[in-house]
């Protein structure tokens, strides 16, 4: 009775083996292109050229590094150099101040001051 339930484990286990291997090879992908032949296959010609790939995102933006620009006197912008979004290197000159006011300043200070050619003047008379 032992040798008789053994045959049919064994008969049992090679029925499985057989189909499972019959069962991968219809299924794999391998299988599938070697059975269909040259039919599947699609030939193209290489052309050397750039490659264009388009990406739409949404999503916050932010700025690596954000600076305060001031001047060190007040006075009316009468020249912008850059726009918004420009890209500015070290010592760009970005803006530009009128500064008629402050030459007027100066050389008011320098008319009153002791060794002015005008004070000098002024003593004389």
């Amino acid at each position: 009775m032992y040798k008789r339930l053994r045959n049919l484990f064994y008969v049992g286990v090679a029925v499985i083996l057989v189909a499972g291997f019959v069962s991968f090879r219809t299924q794999s992908p391998v299988a599938a292109a070697a059975g269909a032949g040259a039919a599947a296959q699609q030939t193209a010609t290489i052309d050397k050229g750039d490659v264009t790939l388009t990406t739409n995102a949404t999503g916050p933006l932010s700025a690596k590094q954000q600076v305060n620009v001031s001047f060190l006197t007040q006075g009316r912008v009468i020249l912008l150099n850059v726009q918004e979004g420009d890209h500015v290197r070290k010592g760009q000159t970005i803006a530009v101040l009128d500064t008629t006011d402050l030459q007027d300043a100066v050389n008011q200070a320098q008319a009153r001051s002791p060794g002015s050619t005008y004070s000098r003047q002024k003593q004389r008379r």
